[in-house]
């Protein structure tokens, strides 16, 4: 589980995007479209899908259950690009509530508003689910380490 955390924190650290760029909600949609974000998407969606088959075939109690569903609720949570984006836009609309192009006038908001509310929701849930069964040092440190991770793949995207 440390090295996780280790190899995330570092990820975030070398290969994360630490500029600021104000962008409109028009622009945060082609961002999430580019065929690099939707590789990530793709293969973010086949990760949940190989998680979710093993848990189907582990039963309750099982240690690999309990990481299983640790590393997929801290992968859900690291994934904050909408988190980023929505509140980016939150702060954009909030400063100048009348500026053309207001965020709060904007689908695209609410979006990724409901997204960031989904995933972070979901994320939680897991993690519950998986404290009742397991030792919390063990799900904490494992939900931890795909946090980060995810957190680092997803920069940018």
């Amino acid at each position: 589980g440390s090295a996780l955390i280790f190899a995330g924190t570092l990820l975030v650290g070398v290969s994360g995007s630490h500029a600021e760029v104000e962008r409109t909600p028009a622009q945060y949609l082609s961002l999430f479209a580019r065929p690099e974000a939707c590789a990530y998407y793709a293969s973010f969606a086949a990760w949940i899908a190989v998680c979710a088959a093993r848990l189907c075939r582990v039963g309750a109690g099982k240690v690999e259950r309990g990481f299983l569903v640790a590393a997929a609720g801290g992968s859900l949570g690291g994934n904050t690009f909408t988190t980023k984006a929505a509140s980016e836009l939150l702060a954009s609309g909030a400063a100048d509530p009348e500026c053309d192009g207001c965020p709060f006038r904007s689908p695209a908001f609410y979006l990724l508003a409901g997204c960031t509310a989904a995933t972070a929701s979901t994320a939680l849930l897991l993690l519950g689910l998986v404290l009742r069964e397991h030792d919390a040092l063990f799900a904490i440190t494992v939900y931890s380490g795909f946090y980060i991770l995810s957190g680092a793949l997803s920069a940018g995207r």
